[in-house]
């Protein structure tokens, strides 16, 4: 009721009464396309979001962070750590592997094909974290002019600067730290 008389209010009434049936129902179908196409949309960002959140539940992938912890957990000394990267090529090949996954995630997230505000939820503090310890190999990957972690490093930089914001029903919980 009070749709109908805003509408004649606004003199919109008129051109209402005009419209046939059938203008009436392909409207209407026009309107639920458009919302399936919305809902298909948010789905598919959705189901991209999980699978990559899946990925770092993949033995493999398991297997290589814990290989690419230890080689990071081995020496306080960067010139160290890259020295040793030269030599073993199974180490190699996992920290690549681990930097490609990171940079896949921050290529999907730049382009919008993942639900940029669970991306953030989900992969705070994972991003950040390894990419302020792997920065250095990063760093001396491009010194030597190799293109390597633009969109790791574009990724880790969206979550910080978009901090984690709890939902109002998760306030509440207390933090096991004891901490505010």
């Amino acid at each position: 009721m009070i749709l109908i008389e805003w509408l004649r209010c606004v003199a919109w009434w008129d051109w209402i009464k005009t419209l046939s049936p059938s203008d009436v129902l392909q409207t209407v179908s026009l309107c639920a396309v458009a919302a399936g196409i919305v809902f298909a949309v948010r789905q598919f960002r959705l189901t991209s979001t999980l699978g990559y959140m899946h990925v770092f539940s993949n033995p493999t992938v398991i297997a290589m962070r814990t290989k690419v912890d230890a080689w990071l957990a081995s020496t306080a000394d960067d010139a160290q750590r890259l020295k040793e990267i030269e030599r073993d090529i199974e180490l190699q090949t996992a920290l690549r592997l681990m930097l490609s996954v990171f940079s896949q995630i921050g290529v999907a997230y730049h382009y919008g094909v993942l639900s940029r505000r669970i991306a953030r939820a989900i992969f705070n503090p994972l991003v950040p974290t390894y990419y302020g310890r792997l920065k250095f190999y990063i760093e001396a990957q491009r010194a030597r002019k190799v293109l390597v972690g633009y969109f790791f490093e574009y990724l880790a930089q969206e979550i910080e600067r978009h901090p984690r914001v709890l939902p109002r029903r998760m306030r509440a919980v207390p933090d096991p730290a004891g901490e505010e």
